[in-house]
């Protein structure tokens, strides 16, 4: 599921803390990852690869150049605030045999590095009564 970039400095992330936006219409929790990445200057360190991400490549938020590219999934790393972000660009396939598969495949992935305690970002939608 996880594939570091070649350029990668750590790929243990033993007791970092995991943030991931929960991707939605809003795009809130999306924002907010960006800007925390972008605030921390976090370091990509590598993708998460697995069936259940829709495919998705677009220019890179984070880059000015015309070859760096995002995907539908990245990891970033800060070595100063102990902080790891899987940034999730695309929603999750709508088929339940696949959302509990990446259910279990993200738990297996945050288990094996030992990662903290996942912080799940969401925005609220209000609803109002007529």
């Amino acid at each position: 599921m996880f594939h570091p970039v070649q350029s990668a400095k750590i790929t243990d992330f033993k007791d970092y803390k995991l943030v991931v936006p929960c991707v939605s219409v809003g795009n809130v929790a999306q924002l907010t990852t960006d800007l925390l990445i972008s605030t921390e200057k976090m370091e990509l360190v590598g993708h998460l690869y697995d069936q259940c991400f829709l495919p998705l490549v677009c220019n890179s938020a984070f880059s000015h150049t015309k070859e760096a590219l995002s995907t539908s999934a990245e990891v970033y790393w800060s070595c100063e605030r102990q902080m790891v972000v899987a940034q999730l660009r695309a929603p999750i396939a709508k088929v339940a045999i696949i959302v509990t598969y990446m259910a279990r495949t993200f738990h297996v992935w945050h288990i094996g590095t030992k990662l903290f305690n996942p912080l799940l970002l969401s925005d609220c939608k209000i609803l109002r009564s007529l």
